[in-house]
Formats: C-alpha cells, structure tokens, sequence
C-alpha cells in the first residue's frame, strides 16, 4: 500500500480544520436571527461578522461565530444617558433571549455569548457603537465593551485588512498556520490557549 506523502498529509490535515458548509451555514442563520431580533428592539446601524470567520481562520468544530452589531448612539442615549457598557450588554442580552429562551447566554468581556450544543458554535454578540473615522487608516473606529463598564477602542475593518496583507505577504499561508495552531490548542487536553488571532 502506497504511503501518503507529507505533503499531502499536511494539505489534508489543513482541509479537516476548516469548518464544514454545513457549520457555517448554521452560524449564519443563528447570527441573522440574532441581529434581527436586535434590530426589532432598537436601532441598530449595522450587523457584520468579525472574528475567525470573516478573516478565514476559523476552526472546524471549535470556532465561535462572531456577530459585532453596532448600535445608533442617539437610541443608546435613550435608555444609557452615561453610555455605560455595562447597560448596553445587558440590554442586549435581554433582547436575544426574548428570542432565544431556553438558551444559554452570558456576558463574557466584550460580548453576550450565545451558546448552543452545549457550548459548542457559539454566536459571541459584540455590541458596539461608531466613535469616529480614522483617516490616516482609513477605517471606522467604534467602541465596545471592555469588561468593566468602561468602552475600548476597536477597528475591525482595519485589523482584517492588515490580517489580509499579512496572509498575503506570507504567501497566503498564514491562514493555515493560524488554524493549525487553534486545532492544535484546542484538541489538546492541557495546553496554553491559542484563542485568537
């Protein structure tokens, strides 16, 4: 019987760390009907996937979805007059479970976790709201949570286009290392964790 060169091995094992079809479709149903419940409550600008999902380092089986939803700061005055980011999380977290009840959410940092499969694909809702436009990069600011009521800065149309430039100067294998780094964390029992990019 023929061995299966390492070459191929590799480029097999990095086909088995993308998500399947099937995975993301899933996600991506889940997020809609998230950030269409959202908009039914308050107004919301804008709903756009960030994370691991939208830079192509997502992790079959292991990877969240990441729904970053940015809120109307004239509406987030209404019901938070100081903006505290602690008012607007719960705010969304009670709108996602009217939604979805018998679900298990939380507030984790910077976002309301929507976990589904007893954990797994989860939908990490990210609220935001835009703070100004950075000219020199090119690229919307905004402000979302940063676990202790206060706002951090964070420019996700940037940071993917940076992780675009980086993929490409590597020629276009920094994706793979990326999930293959996250597979490995992940499937190991004991390990320094490798969350994110």
């Amino acid at each position: 019987m023929a061995s299966i060169p390492p070459g191929e091995r590799l480029g097999r094992f990095l086909r088995a760390t993308l998500p399947t079809a099937r995975e993301v479709e899933t996600a991506q149903a889940r997020a809609a009907r998230i950030a269409t419940r959202l908009q039914r409550d308050m107004t919301v600008t804008k709903a756009i996937a960030v994370g691991s999902h939208s830079k192509g380092t997502a992790v079959r089986r292991y990877s969240d979805y990441d729904l970053f939803v940015v809120f109307s700061r004239d509406e987030a005055r209404k019901w938070a007059p100081s903006l505290a980011s602690t008012t607007l999380m719960g705010r969304v977290r009670r709108s996602i479970l009217a939604s979805y009840p018998s679900t298990s959410l939380r507030v984790d940092q910077q976002a309301v976790k929507v976990s589904f499969e007893q954990g797994a694909h989860s939908v990490d809702v990210v609220p935001a709201i835009f703070d100004h436009f950075d000219n020199e990069h090119g690229a919307p600011v905004y402000l979302i949570p940063d676990g202790t009521g206060r706002w951090l800065a964070t420019a996700p149309d940037l940071h993917k286009r940076l992780v675009e430039d980086a993929h490409q100067s590597s020629g276009r294998k920094l994706r793979s290392l990326v999930r293959m780094l996250k597979w490995w964390s992940a499937s190991r029992l004991a390990t320094y964790s490798v969350s994110s990019l």
